[in-house]
């Protein structure tokens, strides 16, 4: 097994934040992706950002991290997410962007929409929520041994 290490946007619009969805999945995630051997957190995100929606966004403060593994089709699925708030000038939760890529879409959903919605991981859900009553607290959680998170 290969783990996996991703970088994820948290973008916010009055109080509604930019989710990603592969067409055909029965989940949702933030936008981001993978990091390239020999390159950073930051500018892996700001290049999966522009891939993904043709955006210069600014990558912000670090927020954390959340290990996530699953079994899909009985393979065994381990990844570690960093996270970041992102901001970009064109950020619009009146509408959701332009995917660049076919397989992807964009929608911009409230935290009470995230269970719905199926955000993953899981955790993320209640760390988003928490965002802004603890503005500055580091993100940790796990859904390997939940008693971390």
């Amino acid at each position: 097994m290969e783990i996996e290490l991703l970088v994820r946007a948290v973008i916010e619009d009055h109080g509604r934040f930019l989710i990603a969805h592969t067409k055909g999945a029965s989940n949702t995630y933030l936008p981001g992706g993978h990091v390239d051997a020999g390159e950073s957190l930051k500018h892996a995100l700001a290049r999966e950002l522009k891939e993904e929606l043709g955006v210069a966004a600014k990558v912000g403060r670090y927020l954390g991290a959340i290990e996530h593994a699953w079994v899909d089709t009985a393979v065994n699925n381990h990844e570690i997410n960093h996270f970041f708030h992102v901001t970009w000038s064109g950020a619009n939760e009146d509408r959701p962007p332009k995917s660049l890529e076919d397989h992807i879409d964009f929608s911009w959903l409230a935290p009470s929409e995230f269970d719905k919605q199926n955000l993953q991981p899981a955790p993320l859900r209640q760390l988003i929520t928490n965002l802004k009553s603890q503005p500055q607290s580091i993100w940790y959680a796990s859904t390997i041994d939940p008693s971390e998170g």
